[in-house]
C-alpha cells in the first residue's frame, strides 16, 4: 500500500510525542478520505503539536525566517521539499529517486556529514522513524507544473519562479572575477606578514567565494624578532610578562586558564568565525561558536592551538592540569563534539562534557552528560589519587553515569566524581530543592575531603540535611568524605541576593576559601559581613572543619558587578602553596582589597588582578580597562609566582596592559591571556 505523503510525515513527526485517542481519531479520519487505511503505520499524532515541540521556533523550521530557510510548521511541506535545493548543505533536500541520498535523510539518520544531526537538541529519531522518512521521500511526487494555455503552452508569466526555499539571488559581481579580499583588521593590512588574499565571484554572481591566500595577525612569538606576528609593526622581546588577544568581528571568549608545571600556559575559550592564536588560523564550523584550547610556552609563544566542535554552539567552561601536567576540559556542547576519541551527540540543548588530553593535546578520554534539557558544569578539582571532580546544575532529568536524577524544582545542582583513568563513574549526586540550585565551586582539603559550595532558593536537600534560604538566594557550602558521604553542611545569606562563584582549598591544611557576591548583610559565622550598597565581592576562609577563619567584603555603594552587555560576570578564584589567594573579575566602581590602594574601573567593567595572603592582607592588586567592557573570567598562578588571568574584552578599543604590552580588540567581543609577575 502507497501512504500519500503528508500522511507518512504526520505519522513520523508524531510517532516520538504519543497520542491521546481524540488526536489519533482525527488522524483516521483524513486518512479514510485519501486511501482508506493506514492500519500498519502504527502510532499517530497531530503534526502541528509535533513540529511546534521538535521542530519549531523561529531558530529552528517555523516563522518568517527558519533555520536553513525551510519552514516545516507551514501547510505545503512536500511542495517546498521536493526536488529543492538545501540551503546550507550540498544536495536535495527531498530526492524521490535516491532517498537515503537526501538532505532531509542524512540529517536524522546519523552524524551528517554537514552540520548537526536532527531533530536538533533532541532524541535522534528510531529506526522505524528513519525508515518512515526514507519511504515518505521515495513516494513524494515532484512540485505542481506551472499552469498551461489553451494549447496545451504554459503562458507568457515572465521568467520561471526561484527555487521554492530561497529568494532570488541578486547579482552583486561578474561570474568568475577576482579581486584582493582581506578580513583582519585596517591598520594591519600590509604591514608585514599581513597580506590580502583574492576571491572569486561564484558562478549564479550571488556572492564572492572564500578569501584565498591572506595572512591575517596571528600571535607574537617573542622568539622570532624578525618576524611581526601579530602586525603591529614592533618586535618584543621574551619576558614572562606579556599578553596577547584573539577575534575577528564575531564573538570570542578566553574563558579559562591554567598553567603546567614547566611555566606553560593553556587557554580555553569559544569563538565564532575565524581567529588567530598562534600557527594557521582556526575556523568556526559554520556561523555558530567553536571551542578553541591554545598552548604557550612561559613567555607567551605559541606552541600549538586546536579546535573542537560542530556547526552548533559549544561553550567553554574550565581548563585545568593536574599533577602529572594533563590537560582536562570542561564545557557545553549543542550538537556534537570530539576531541580526538568517540564522537559525542548532545541530547539535549546543552550538554555537559569532560575531557582529558595530555600535555601535547593528545586524547586520553572524554565523556558527556545530560538530558533533553539545559545542563551546565562550571568547576572542576583534581583529588590527590588523580580523579575528578565536577559541580554545576542540570534540569529535567539527567544520568550522569549511575542512573538518572530527576530535578526537584527548577534546576538541582550535582556533585559528580569520575576515575581519572578512564573517566568512569564513581559516584554522582544530586542536591536540590524546590527552587532554582547551582554548584559552583568545589575543591579537595585534606585527606581527600570534598568541598562543594553553590547557591540556592527556598530549601535544599543536601544529604539528610535540609538548609532553608534567609532571603532570595543563599549559599550553601558542604563538606564530602572521598566515598562521597556527607561530613557537614551549612548556609549563609541575608534577606538579599548572595551568591558563590569559586572555591579554592589546600590539601596540604584543609583550609579553603569561596568567593562571590553578597547583597546586603551576610553572617559567616560569627563575623558579620555588610554590603556597601548593591553587590559587591566577598571573600570567606575556612578551617578545614568549616569553622570561618575571616570573612571580608569589597565594593562601594554601586553594583562591582554592574555591565552594560548580556553575558555572565563572574569571579574566579586561585591559591598557591603557601595558601595566598588570587582574585580576578568584572569591576565596576570602586574596591579596596585591604589595605591596597582603591581600584577604580575607567569605565562600565574593568579588568582587575589582586592577590591576598592567607589571611586576607593585601599583597599586589592591579586594574585594567577603558571606558568601555572588559572583564576577567579566571586566574591561575604558576610555579614561579606568575599569575595568568582571561577573559574578554569587548568594543574596539583595545586594553593596555602596562608592563604587559597592548593589545588590540576587533569587534563584538576579543579573548584576551594576560601574565604579570607580581
Amino acid at each position: 500500500m502507497r501512504i500519500p505523503g503528508r500522511i507518512a510525515w504526520l505519522l513520523l513527526c508524531c510517532a516520538p510525542l504519543g497520542c491521546d485517542d481524540e488526536t489519533a481519531a482525527n488522524v483516521d479520519a483524513t486518512q479514510g478520505a485519501t486511501d482508506g487505511g493506514l492500519d500498519a503505520m502504527g502510532p499517530q499524532c497531530d503534526v502541528s503539536a509535533l513540529f511546534k515541540q521538535r521542530c519549531g521556533t523561529p531558530v529552528c523550521h517555523e516563522g518568517s525566517t527558519p533555520a536553513a530557510r525551510l519552514d516545516l510548521i507551514a501547510s505545503g511541506v512536500e511542495d517546498r521539499v521536493s526536488l529543492a535545493v538545501a540551503a546550507q548543505c550540498p544536495g536535495t533536500l527531498a530526492d524521490p529517486s535516491d532517498p537515503t541520498q537526501s538532505v532531509l535523510y542524512t540529517k536524522i539518520a546519523g552524524v551528517p556529514e554537514c552540520g548537526a544531526r536532527m531533530p536538533l537538541g533532541q532524541m535522534p529519531l528510531s529506526e522505524d522513524e528513519v525508515r518512515c522518512v526514507r519511504d515518505w521521500i521515495s513516494g513524494l511526487l515532484p512540485p505542481p507544473p506551472p499552469p498551461v494555455g489553451d494549447l496545451g503552452v504554459p503562458p507568457d508569466r515572465g521568467p520561471p519562479p526561484p527555487p521554492r526555499d530561497m529568494a532570488p539571488p541578486e547579482m552583486v559581481c561578474t561570474p568568475g572575477e577576482t579581486e584582493a579580499c582581506y578580513s583582519g583588521p585596517d591598520h594591519t593590512r600590509g604591514v608585514a606578514p599581513c597580506a590580502p588574499g583574492m576571491r572569486t565571484c561564484a558562478p549564479d554572481g550571488a556572492s564572492f567565494g572564500p578569501c584565498q591566500g591572506q595572512v591575517l595577525p596571528s600571535v607574537e612569538d617573542c622568539r622570532t624578532p624578525e618576524v611581526d606576528e601579530d602586525c603591529n609593526g614592533s618586535t618584543p622581546a621574551c619576558g614572562q610578562t606579556w599578553s596577547l588577544a584573539f577575534g575577528d568581528g564575531g564573538a570570542q571568549s578566553a574563558r579559562s586558564v591554567a598553567i603546567d608545571s614547566a611555566g606553560n600556559v593553556f587557554m580555553l575559550g569559544d569563538f565564532e568565525n575565524t581567529i588567530g592564536v598562534g600557527g594557521d588560523p582556526l575556523v568556526a564550523d559554520g556561523t555558530k561558536a567553536d571551542i578553541v584550547l591554545a598552548k604557550y610556552d612561559r613567555f607567551g609563544n605559541p606552541m600549538w592551538s586546536k579546535r573542537y566542535g560542530d556547526s552548533s554552539n559549544q561553550y567553554a567552561t574550565q581548563v585545568m592540569v593536574d599533577a602529572d601536567d594533563n590537560i582536562y576540559l570542561l564545557g557545553r556542547a549543542f550538537g556534537t563534539i570530539t576531541f580526538g576519541g568517540p564522537v559525542h551527540d548532545g541530547v539535549g540543548t546543552d550538554d555537559i562534557f569532560v575531557a582529558k588530553l595530555d600535555n601535547n593535546g593528545d586524547y586520553l578520554w572524554s565523556r558527556m552528560f545530560g538530558g533533553l534539557d539545559p545542563d551546565r558544569a562550571e568547576r572542576m578539582a583534581v583529588d590527590g589519587n588523580g580523579d575528578l571532580l565536577v559541580t554545576g546544575t542540570f534540569s529535567g532529568v539527567a544520568d550522569f553515569g549511575g542512573g538518572p536524577f530527576a530535578t526537584a524544582g527548577l534546576r538541582d545542582a550535582f556533585l559528580l566524581k569520575l576515575n581519572g583513568q578512564n573517566g568512569a563513574h564513581i559516584f554522582s549526586k544530586q542536591i536540590g530543592g524546590p527552587g532554582d540550585d547551582y554548584g559552583f565551586g568545589v575543591g579537595v582539603g585534606a585527606e581527600g575531603q570534598i568541598l562543594l559550595t553553590g547557591r540556592f532558593e527556598e530549601t535544599i536537600h543536601i544529604g539528610d540535611n535540609e538548609l532553608v534560604s534567609a532571603g532570595l538566594r543563599d549559599i550553601f557550602v558542604a563538606a564530602f568524605d572521598n566515598f562521597g558521604f556527607l561530613q557537614w553542611a551549612r548556609r549563609y545569606g541575608g534577606d538579599g541576593d548572595d551568591f558563590p562563584f569559586d572555591l579554592v582549598a589546600s590539601p596540604a591544611t584543609g583550609e579553603f576559601a569561596i568567593t562571590g557576591y553578597l547583597s546586603g548583610v551576610v553572617d559567616f559565622g560569627d563575623q558579620q559581613v555588610r554590603s556597601a550598597g548593591s553587590l559587591d565581592y566577598f571573600i570567606a576562609a575556612f578551617n578545614a572543619d568549616g569553622s570561618v577563619r575571616w570573612a571580608q567584603r569589597y565594593g562601594d555603594e554601586t553594583n562591582q558587578f554592574d555591565t552594560d552587555f548580556d553575558t555572565n560576570t563572574w569571579s574566579a578564584l586561585a591559591t598557591d602553596p603557601d595558601n595566598n589567594l588570587y582574585l580576578t573579575g568584572p569591576l565596576s566602581g570602586i574596591a579596596r582589597f585591604g589595605d591596597g590602594p582603591p581600584l577604580n574601573s575607567a569605565g562600565r567593567t574593568d579588568i582587575f588582578i589582586v592577590k591576598l595572603d592567607r589571611d586576607g592582607a593585601w599583597l599586589f592588586g592591579n586594574r585594567f580597562g577603558t571606558d568601555n567592557s572588559e572583564i576577567g573570567l579566571d586566574v591561575a598562578v604558576g610555579p614561579d609566582g606568575q599569575i595568568a588571568v582571561a577573559g574578554r574584552i569587548f568594543g574596539t578599543r583595545g586594553v593596555d596592559f602596562g608592563a604587559a604590552g597592548r593589545v588590540e580588540s576587533q569587534g563584538s567581543s576579543d579573548g584576551f591571556v594576560l601574565q604579570v609577575e607580581p
